[in-house]
């Protein structure tokens, strides 16, 4: 059985994909690729066992259905060292290889049972949404790069998708830092909530980015499944339940402090560097209209200070970060300005950009550290 293929327009499928493929597999058949090849469907898919995509393929000249498991870290290194031309494959059932003819060269490589390769998830009675692909692009571009690596902390793991009746919410948190991004012209007559691990939702991320359709999206107690015009995308869920987040957002921080966001950023990179590398430890102290930024490593007598300009409205105050997880927050706000609601050194700060797409608000919550930790 032959099919022919562009090497470009499959190298770009496959790069969708990659993220789904182990180095180590605990079983082989999640290795390859499968190829589902008939006359009006045609699909390559990845699994890791957990979590499955599927794309379509443009392909010519099939001449018979066929379904083939191929290996799939060879073909993705041959085709980026390939130049865009037509692609020969011939499956070969009998032996179970598949011999792929470019315009100067022949390769083969071992193949496997399509029958044995993983099964995508059956859902149960499930919701189902429409959710602007351009809210869920915002909110997994600003929630993603907080999700909790710590695994003794599961529920944590993912991004949580929050239905109300007035809005709708993603919001991640790894116990310092909190992110939410509020939509409140989408509304549910059933309130829910299910979290996406990390690992699916940067491949959504992937999937959507430039789109402006609506994405359909169904889910039951354990899985969920995106459709987009041409992949299907179904993950586990994180089994446990999210934790109350709302609680540790504060209802009111009287006092905004704003700041040019890029120059804050590079002092605190320039900070970090004196810093103490098993604290992070920067302190910020606001005297009027200005921030100064400290930074010091006694163990090797580092020191540095920074004043930046500054509008601010309340009282001075002194408080100290994790410089790291300050760096990563403000490279992942967007705006030139952006303004830090404050109340107290102790209590949780809010990190906003000065403007958001219409329809959408985001806060990103931080903690602070005690004085000398």
């Amino acid at each position: 059985m032959r099919f022919i293929a562009n090497s470009s327009v499959l190298s770009k499928k496959l790069s969708h994909l990659a993220g789904l493929i182990s180095a180590n597999p605990m079983q082989p058949i999640i290795s390859t690729l499968l190829f589902e090849l008939k006359e009006q469907k045609r699909f390559i898919t990845a699994s890791n066992m957990h979590t499955t995509l599927r794309v379509e393929m443009e392909v010519q000249e099939v001449q018979e259905p066929v379904d083939i498991c191929i290996p799939a870290r060879i073909l993705i290194d041959y085709l980026k060292n390939l130049s865009d031309q037509p692609l020969s494959f011939h499956v070969h059932l009998d032996t179970m290889s598949v011999d792929i003819t470019s315009d100067s060269g022949k390769y083969r490589v071992g193949a496997q049972d399509a029958g044995e390769f993983p099964k995508e998830v059956d859902l149960e009675d499930p919701l189902q949404l429409s959710v602007p692909s351009e809210f869920l692009q915002y909110g997994l571009r600003k929630t993603i790069f907080a999700v909790s690596k710590d695994d003794v902390r599961p529920a944590m793991t993912g991004v949580f998708f929050e239905l109300r009746n007035d809005e709708m919410c993603l919001v991640s948190t790894d116990s310092q830092r909190l992110i939410q991004v509020r939509n409140k012209n989408i509304s549910f007559a059933q309130e829910s909530g299910f979290t996406v691990p990390k690992k699916p939702a940067e491949l959504l991320l992937d999937l959507i980015s430039g789109s402006d359709s609506t994405m359909e999206v169904k889910v039951d107690a354990r899985s969920v499944v995106f459709y987009g015009d041409q992949y299907r995308l179904s993950a586990r869920l994180v089994e446990m339940a999210f934790p109350p987040y709302r609680t540790v957002i504060p209802t009111e921080n009287p006092y905004t402090l704003q700041i040019n966001r890029l120059e804050f950023l590079h002092a605190l990179r320039r900070i970090s560097i004196f810093s103490n590398k098993s604290t992070n430890l920067m302190v910020m102290e606001i005297i009027g209209n200005s921030v100064r930024l400290m930074g010091q490593d006694l163990d090797f007598s580092y020191e540095g200070l920074e004043t930046l300009s500054c509008q601010y409205d309340g009282e001075d105050m002194k408080l100290a970060f994790n410089s790291s997880l300050t760096i990563e927050l403000l490279a992942n706000l967007s705006t030139e300005e952006i303004k830090i609601e404050l109340s107290s050194p102790s209590r949780a700060c809010i990190f906003r950009d000065s403007e958001t797409p219409e329809g959408m608000e985001m806060l990103m919550l931080l903690m602070p550290l005690k004085i000398g930790v």
